[in-house]
């Protein structure tokens, strides 16, 4: 771990104060707690939080002004997972603690914890602060300090972006080629801004004899129709005074002259360009893939000039312009026998046209925009489609004039007569009639829908509301109550009832009342109810009284009351 900020509390700080406030004094750091829970430092905080124990087996030293190097084992049979810890001095109190949410590690029973760390003290002295033995302790080491160094992998050699690993000499030599005839393995970049006396390469023949040149050899692998997969020499480029000094400079272009050289020797090569101050001289014939250019102009040959034969025609590969002065310019004339056609623009009105023999009108123009105009009649499919002049079309299609078949066929929005069946209908909707009153003083409107499962409706207005329908069988409705059946049957919304409901209780009301002119009858026999006084002056229902006894002058309480049921028939 390297470069930890260090917290410190406020009761370490107040432990580095010499008596007296005279200055600061050393303290020696004798305790480190481990934490296994993440937590937020406070600098009152006296004891570390989630402290599971306290070691003695560190050590440490100051390796920069404000960063001490502290290397803590516990080779103990706990397992935890540690996420801070804290350094307690000699006097027993909490001088500082280093906290993370991440684990900083995990120790597992059988495991020893060994943690290295880099602990960075931002505002204190920490030359103030003494450990213990430090006989295990391995501080990183630096270009001014013995220590601990990790040796580089070749991909970090080759990376060459490490400034803390060291480099042994194998992975140097794998890396970095030598002064004296370096072989480079892999694509060799070289950048530099060169000035007019250096370059970014210079290949120098060697000084103290005449005649050296600088040469810059070529080498590949054979073809496909050989196994042998050693490279050989191909080519070279060498510059020298040629039999002179200055003003005698050329640089030579060679290559192999076509037999083996597997010696890979110049003399099996032959000069094929030399290039010098006056001028490039070819040895042998001349092939470009492109046109070459002569005195700054572009030569005429076979692959870029066909001639044009008057008699005998040509062809021209590229865009040919027809200029003229005037609004219709140069034209493009035909002549066959006589008839002479021909194709021209008219400046003014941005058209080109297809004009008569005669040149006197255009029978096809088409404008800047895109409009084509015919002058007389369209023709498609071999003359069986037409476009007259007058718009009328004529094809298979219609099965002759459009003129005629849309009166055959189609409905005129202002009035038509139509036989056979009509049908709406279209996916996911009700296909459905609107109708409107438009007389002055109205604007309102009926529908006509097709009913869900068969059946008309009746939509009001304002179409939200289904004021009468009829379904598939005849059923009809009424604002979506069930008014009359197929069988005639009506409901009585005023009643809350069906007609035959109704009706049936009339009948049973008729089967229950007696017959014009029909007497009463008595329906049980002639029952005593005692004397008058005991009645309180009425019998009690359905009984009626059908007689009386007593005394020729008796009183009420002498006189019996006699009553029966009666029937109406």
């Amino acid at each position: 771990m390297a470069g930890n900020l260090i917290y410190i509390t406020d009761a370490g700080r107040a432990a580095l104060v010499a008596p007296g406030n005279t200055g600061t004094t050393a303290r020696e750091v004798t305790q480190i707690g481990l934490a296994t829970a993440t937590f937020v430092f406070k600098p009152e905080m006296t004891a570390l939080p989630s402290e599971l124990k306290r070691i003695t087996t560190f050590g440490g030293d100051t390796v920069a002004k404000d960063t001490i190097h502290i290397v803590i084992q516990d080779d103990s049979a706990d397992q935890y997972t540690l996420y801070g810890f804290g350094l307690y001095l000699d006097n027993g109190v909490l001088f500082g603690v280093y906290v993370q949410n991440d684990p900083i590690l995990e120790k597992a029973s059988a495991s020893m914890l060994l943690l290295a760390a880099d602990t960075v003290f931002a505002s204190i002295d920490v030359s103030k602060l003494v450990f213990g033995p430090t006989s295990f302790l391995n501080p990183p080491a630096t270009t001014d300090r013995k220590g601990v160094v990790e040796l580089a992998t070749q991909a970090e050699v080759d990376a060459g972006a490490d400034d803390t690993r060291a480099v042994t000499p194998k992975t140097a030599a794998a890396r970095y080629a030598p002064l004296a005839s370096p072989a480079i393995t892999g694509s060799a970049t070289i950048t530099s801004a060169p000035g007019d006396a250096d370059a970014q390469l210079a290949i120098k023949g060697q000084a103290g004899a005449l005649n050296r040149e600088a040469k810059l050899r070529l080498y590949g692998t054979f073809g496909s129709s050989n196994i042998d997969t050693s490279t050989r020499l191909i080519a070279s480029i060498r510059a020298a005074f040629t039999g002179g000094a200055w003003g005698r400079e050329s640089v030579g272009f060679w290559i192999n002259d076509g037999t083996a050289n597997d010696a890979a020797s110049d003399a099996k090569q032959k000069r094929v360009m030399n290039l010098t101050a006056t001028g490039v001289q070819i040895d042998g014939g001349l092939s470009t893939t492109a046109r070459p250019t002569w005195a700054g102009a572009t030569p005429w040959d076979s692959a870029n000039v066909t001639p044009l034969d008057k008699n005998a025609g040509g062809q021209v590969n590229a865009t040919v312009t027809l200029y003229g002065a005037g609004d219709y310019g140069s034209q493009l004339v035909f002549n066959s026998n006589g008839y002479t056609p021909r194709v021209q623009v008219q400046a003014s009105t941005a058209t080109w046209m297809v004009t008569n023999g005669a040149n006197t009108a255009a029978n096809l123009s088409v404008t800047n925009g895109g409009t084509v105009i015919a002058r007389g009649e369209l023709k498609a499919g071999g003359g069986t489609s037409q476009l007259a002049p007058d718009g009328n079309l004529n094809g298979s299609l219609w099965g002759g004039w459009l003129s005629n078949f849309l009166p055959n066929n189609y409905v005129n929005r202002a009035g038509s007569t139509m036989w056979g069946r009509m049908s709406f209908t279209r996916d996911g909707w009700q296909a459905d009639i609107g109708l409107r009153n438009n007389r002055p003083g109205f604007d309102s409107w009926t529908y006509l829908r097709a009913r869900d499962n068969g059946g008309i409706e009746v939509i009001n207005s304002a179409y939200n509301s289904v004021t009468w329908g009829v379904d598939d069988w005849g059923t009809m409705y009424m604002r979506g109550q069930q008014v009359l059946n197929t069988d005639g049957n009506l409901f009585c919304a005023y009643r809350g009832a069906w007609m035959n409901t109704i009706l049936d209780d009339l009948y049973n009301r008729d089967n229950s009342k007696a017959n014009a002119g029909a007497r009463v009858q008595w329906d049980s026999g002639v029952n005593n109810f005692g004397t008058i006084d005991r009645l309180n002056g009425a019998l009690p229902a359905p009984w009626v009284v059908c007689g009386l006894s007593g005394p020729g002058n008796g009183t009420a309480n002498a006189i019996v009351v006699y009553g029966v049921v009666l029937r109406n028939q």
